[in-house]
């Protein structure tokens, strides 16, 4: 605390990124733990996650997110500028429906298709709710289970 001159500043209104040694070396830890060339660490759980949304989906691409989701995956996805479809909360078959919509309409451009992205989103832990989102549900029996997302890049986002 004394060597990086940590104290409480009290209430700060947003957060302040504040980058030292020992966050560089944990970066490298964890890089070299994960065997990959980079990490990152964030300081602050709405920064996270309210910035990994719009670096990895960008306008053209095209999210389902549940619609119980917390403020900062909402600022997230107003960020990315994707097309967003909600699916009602914890609403499996609802998500399903939409998949299937999109299936249909992928077959009418499969060019267009080919290239754009598709993430599914959805907390593990709602923050609103209190309740679990049916993770295993929607891994295997619902997405696993679609011959068309069997065949397909689809990203499955859950910040946890």
């Amino acid at each position: 605390m004394f060597k990086y001159k940590l104290f409480s500043l009290g209430v700060v209104p947003i957060p302040i990124p504040i980058f030292i040694d020992v966050h560089l070396e944990l970066e490298s830890a964890l890089a070299a733990f994960t065997r990959r060339e980079e990490a990152i660490v964030y300081s602050y759980g709405f920064t996270t996650i309210a910035s990994v949304i719009p670096a990895y989906s960008k306008r053209k691409d095209i999210i389902f997110c549940d619609e119980g989701v917390n403020f900062a995956i909402q600022k997230g996805l107003e960020a990315s500028r994707s097309k967003v479809h909600f699916f009602r909360h914890n609403d499996m078959n609802h998500l399903e429906e939409l998949l299937s919509e999109q299936n249909k309409h992928d077959k009418k451009n499969p060019a267009k298709a080919k290239v754009t992205r598709k993430f599914i989103i959805s907390e593990g832990l709602f923050s609103y709710y209190g309740d679990i989102a049916p993770l295993p549900k929607m891994v295997r029996e619902k997405l696993l289970g679609n011959h068309f997302l069997k065949k397909k890049k689809w990203r499955f986002l859950v910040p946890e």
